[in-house]
């Protein structure tokens, strides 16, 4: 789960249960049970607050759909797009840059059911595909492929999804912010050392690197401040030389 859609902001939940009811006046409505640590909670609710918003403050969902004319994916290699923000069009041609890594590589539309959506798009991988292809190299088809679809002057969020294998369940999560190229440069030029790591969790880039934003058990690859000081390639440098990260 993440507050107001923003993947840098996971809220971990556990004993979920869920269904459905029919309000008193005959609408068919759903119904979640879930258990929440209560301080990120409350500072979630203390921002309704300010904001004016009464009670619970409600939620939403992100789902997605096939491309017009086309079945649901179910590739190595996924994109989709926010269809507020994207065209199926553009969705496509960033599917097909991908095809450099998967040639069943697809696209699909987003849908984040918000009054003003983010400018999101999100690519999911298996993490044996990945790392059978190279991370180098996945990191700079998604550097192509993310690029076509940057919009300048704004903040471009690029969710980056990593699965153990095909069916398997999400591991490793990547929430990139950017405004410029460059920093959508700079942020996977770091990616193949993340990957490379065997780091499990949700991450976020910073200046100085990526931060771990989620509250599980701590990551093999934290620094001080739970930082990932991290050296790109081609020079780029974003602290001290660390030791490699190991997997313990």
């Amino acid at each position: 789960m993440n507050i107001g859609h923003d993947s840098s902001r996971p809220l971990n939940i556990s004993n979920v249960t869920g269904g459905t009811s029919r309000s008193d006046d005959g609408y068919l409505q759903a119904w979640v049970e879930f258990d929440v640590d209560e301080e990120p909670w409350e500072q979630y609710q203390q921002e309704l607050r300010a904001a004016g918003v009464p009670g619970f403050g409600g939620m939403s969902i992100t789902f997605m759909q096939p491309l017009d004319g086309e079945e649901m994916p179910n590739g190595l290699v996924l994109v989709s797009g926010d269809a507020h923000h994207y065209t199926d069009a553009e969705i496509r041609a960033a599917a097909v840059i991908l095809r450099s890594l998967d040639p069943s590589a697809a696209g699909q539309q987003m849908y984040q059911l918000a009054a003003i959506p983010e400018l999101r798009v999100v690519f999911e991988m298996a993490l044996e595909f990945v790392m059978g292809i190279g991370p180098s190299l996945t990191a700079a088809a998604l550097y192509d492929a993310a690029k076509s679809l940057f919009r300048p002057g704004r903040i471009n969020t690029f969710d980056l999804s990593f699965k153990e294998s095909k069916n398997g369940t999400r591991s490793l999560k990547v929430s990139i912010k950017v405004g410029t190229e460059e920093e959508l440069h700079a942020a996977l030029d770091r990616l193949p050392k993340v990957l490379e790591s065997g780091a499990r969790g949700t991450f976020t880039n910073r200046d100085s690197g990526y931060v771990r934003v989620d509250d599980e058990p701590a990551a093999t690859i934290e620094k001080q401040a739970e930082t990932l000081e991290i050296e790109g390639p081609d020079g780029l440098d974003t602290g001290e030389d660390p030791e490699a990260p190991t997997d313990e």
